[in-house]
């Protein structure tokens, strides 16, 4: 029976089907190629900037503004590193940072709002350029350079169109994510029980079937009585 088992284990188990399972090493984008990633950046040193212009660093929104600008970036640099590993923590981690931008959208709209300052809505004549512009440039470096020359209200609206873009970014790399994860889970299931993609299993119309332990016991327990018996019947024939 073990000599059986064994024989069953080394026709089954090929190697082939165990290593392509493992998916640690495949190489992932840099976090750096990532144009959400850049623009958190750019997030991140703007908020500094504003910041350093208007809160006062004693001010608890300073120091809030200041982490939730941070957490948005960091977490992008977290998600890509953890990406090869794992594509659960990749979209757990890209969640962390779009709540993050999120909250520091928020901090923006109250100061604007306690402040009256105007919020370009899609009918302000300067609202469509400003889109363009945001979704062409990347690179922190030019909106640095840009800062200085904004007042409270061009800069202001310029934050809101960055931080709403990078958190459409995140969300669209999200379901990126989960598709290639759902993707490679079929792929996974498929490649163990050795039949491709999207195939249908074979069904049996006849499954063989095996005794149950309590049918296994009646039938010895017949046998023996069935041997009981004959060996009292032989030994009542040689008696007489």
């Amino acid at each position: 029976m073990l000599k059986i088992l064994l024989i069953f284990a080394e026709t089954n188990l090929k190697p082939r089907n165990i290593m392509s399972t493992v998916d640690f090493a495949r190489h992932k984008t840099s976090y750096r190629n990532l144009k959400a990633f850049l623009k958190a950046e750019a997030i991140y040193d703007l908020t500094y900037f504003f910041l350093q212009r208007h809160i006062k660093n004693s001010y608890r929104t300073y120091d809030q503004m200041l982490q939730a600008a941070r957490s948005g970036k960091q977490n992008i640099v977290e998600g890509r590193s953890d990406a090869a590993a794992s594509a659960e923590m990749e979209i757990k981690l890209y969640g962390v940072a779009v709540g993050s931008l999120h909250e520091l959208l928020n901090d923006y709209q109250d100061f604007m709002r306690t402040r009256s300052v105007e919020i370009w809505g899609a009918r302000h004549p300067r609202y469509q350029r400003l889109r363009g512009v945001c979704a062409k440039n990347n690179d922190t470096a030019y909106y640095m350079a840009l800062a200085p020359r904004l007042n409270d209200v061009e800069f202001c609206n310029l934050m809101l169109t960055l931080i709403n873009q990078t958190i459409v970014m995140l969300k669209l790399l999200i379901e990126k994510v989960k598709k290639r994860f759902s993707a490679k889970g079929r792929h996974q299931r498929a490649d163990a029980s050795g039949a491709p993609s999207g195939a249908q299993k074979p069904t049996l119309k006849h499954r063989p079937s095996f005794p149950t332990v309590a049918t296994i016991a009646k039938i010895s327990t017949r046998l023996l009585t069935l041997t009981y018996l004959a060996s009292k019947a032989e030994m009542s024939s040689k008696s007489n």
